[in-house]
């Protein structure tokens, strides 16, 4: 085995071969900073579209309405489990139903509709 080509002294290749590899290098770079000519960019079957939402600013804050109102009442009616007919279930069904009529009669805040 050759000691010089195992510690990497000698390469094989000549300086003026690899200055003229460099060179190809940098004239490849540069035509593919701009757009090659004659090939034109494919078209993907997929474009991406824009994301849309599908709900209105009405619905989407009637259930954001009644998700808190749920929660809320869930939270009140399990903390008056004392009550007769009162359990957590009850009344997180029932705030919940309220917050979204709620949501759905007044509407979005302002800064939602932006």
């Amino acid at each position: 085995m050759d000691t010089e080509r195992a510690v990497g002294h000698d390469s094989g290749v000549a300086d003026d071969d690899i200055e003229k590899l460099l060179r190809e290098i940098a004239a490849m770079d540069a035509q593919g900073a701009s757009p090659s000519k004659g090939v034109e960019p494919v078209a993907s079957s997929r474009d991406v579209q824009p994301a849309t939402e599908s709900r209105s600013p009405r619905v989407r804050w009637a259930l954001i309405a009644a998700v808190g109102s749920g929660g809320a009442g869930f939270i009140v009616g399990s903390l008056l489990w004392m009550l007769p007919w009162v359990n957590g279930l009850s009344t997180g069904i029932g705030a919940a139903l309220g917050g979204a009529l709620a949501g759905l009669v007044g509407g979005p805040p302002g800064w939602m509709r932006r």
